[in-house]
């Protein structure tokens, strides 16, 4: 289940890093947390497994985020980012990897986070700019 974002630019994704699978969260219009991003396998035992094994594919998605982005007036889209620097990023699964989907997640140390909650352990943050396109006339 998503819920809407009506307001473009996004605010800042936060990630706890304690976790390490990639996960579907909701958005909101203020700054959300999530678990951290990681690459993982996509299912092997069909006949998606044996195509991949007969073109000598990885099964493996680099760490990723989907999301749903809608605002009054516009085009909604689904689309995803990618964690820079993930494992499997040049070479996702499904093809899914654009250089314009990849973002950097910044590394904080313990402390005060942007939405002034106290981390005792560090995080990480991300930052994206979703623009959607108007309804046409």
């Amino acid at each position: 289940m998503y819920e809407a974002i009506s307001c473009v630019p996004s605010p800042p994704l936060l990630f706890v890093v304690d976790f390490f699978f990639a996960f579907v969260f909701l958005l909101a219009i203020e700054p959300f947390w999530s678990i951290y991003p990681t690459c993982y396998p996509i299912p092997d035992d069909s006949p998606v497994g044996e195509m991949m094994r007969a073109t000598n594919r990885s099964i493996f998605r680099p760490g990723h985020i989907h999301m749903m982005v809608s605002a009054d007036g516009h085009v909604p889209v689904t689309t995803h980012i990618f964690v820079a620097g993930s494992k499997y990023l040049d070479e996702d699964a499904v093809f899914g990897k654009r250089d314009s989907l990849v973002v950097d997640f910044d590394k904080h140390p313990p402390g005060k986070a942007v939405d002034g909650r106290e981390m005792k352990k560090p995080y990480h943050s991300a930052s994206y700019d979703f623009r959607l396109v108007p309804n046409p006339a």
